[in-house]
């Protein structure tokens, strides 16, 4: 990603990005000086690399795209049904990963990349029965998810 700082006065300035503990940034940090206020000033390039990997899957209804969108959650553990609500005790269990599929029935889950943890990966699915909201879920079990790499394929199908 790109970002930009406003409204810096001129001096020297230290760059560096604030990363997950298992991720590497190369270089560490980048050295820039504002020498005339107002001017945008390229300082470099950071190279990320790391912690995470991505899962992606598609959700369909009767074979087409669930277009309304699917809650997607991802956790080392089981995922408990209902989803646990937020809290201090929620926190200090294992982690939850979540997102939402797009209009066309795919979705991206950025998690920890491990080479020994598996996660199950939910997917909700609200829908009306007659007046009545419900909710149908599937879960795919032992998803192996590589820091760098993305694991595809983690399909739902209602």
């Amino acid at each position: 990603g790109r970002f930009l700082l406003t409204n810096l006065s001129t001096g020297p300035y230290t760059v560096q990005p604030i990363l997950d503990f298992k991720e590497l940034s190369t270089p560490a940090t980048i050295f820039a000086s504002v020498s005339t206020p107002g001017l945008t000033v390229f300082c470099g390039t950071f190279t990320i690399t790391g912690a995470l990997g991505t899962v992606t899957g598609n959700v369909t209804l009767g074979g087409q795209p669930i277009q309304s969108g699917v809650l997607v959650v991802i956790a080392t553990g089981s995922v408990p049904s209902p989803l646990p609500a937020i809290s201090s005790n929620t926190l200090a269990n294992s982690a939850y990963y979540s997102g939402s599929s797009k209009e066309n029935g795919t979705y991206s889950v950025d998690v920890r990349g491990s080479t020994s943890t598996t996660y199950s990966v939910t997917g909700y699915y609200m829908y009306m029965n007659g007046s009545i909201p419900s909710i149908s879920s599937s879960t795919v079990s032992n998803v192996t998810v590589t820091a760098g790499v993305t694991t595809s394929g983690v399909n739902f199908a209602w």
